[in-house]
């Protein structure tokens, strides 16, 4: 959260990144709240899901990283060093935060309500 914070104090792009990874952060605590106390209720429908929260993690995390790196990007701008190196780094966070921490909230849909239709599939029904 803290890093979501910080660059929602930035420039334009790093507010945009800062705004899609403080959503995507929101989601990831709500799925893991809903597989603790879901997996206490009924361990298959918690494990349902296992793979789309793979996914978010994956995402979350390597968005939370991106986030890092357009942030010592924008400082090395300011400075005035390491240019185009910084550019492309805080490019590519920007199309991360763009078209990849918008996925979480879906992923975490399916995580949370996917596993009726999930559990419905007989094993030879895959």
């Amino acid at each position: 959260r803290s890093t979501a914070a910080e660059a929602r104090t930035g420039d334009v792009d790093l507010q945009a990144i800062g705004k899609r990874l403080a959503a995507a952060v929101d989601s990831y605590e709500a799925v893991v709240s809903y597989i603790v106390d879901e997996y206490k209720r009924d361990i298959r429908s918690a494990f349902a899901g296992s793979v789309p929260y793979l996914k978010l993690a994956g995402i979350v995390h390597g968005g939370w990283q991106m986030a890092r790196a357009a942030l010592v990007a924008t400082r090395r701008i300011g400075e005035g060093s390491d240019g185009e190196f910084s550019r492309a780094k805080l490019a590519t966070a920007r199309f991360f935060a763009d078209h990849m921490l918008v996925t979480v909230p879906s992923l975490a849909e399916s995580i949370t309500g996917g596993s009726v239709g999930t559990l419905a599939l007989a094993e030879d029904q895959f």
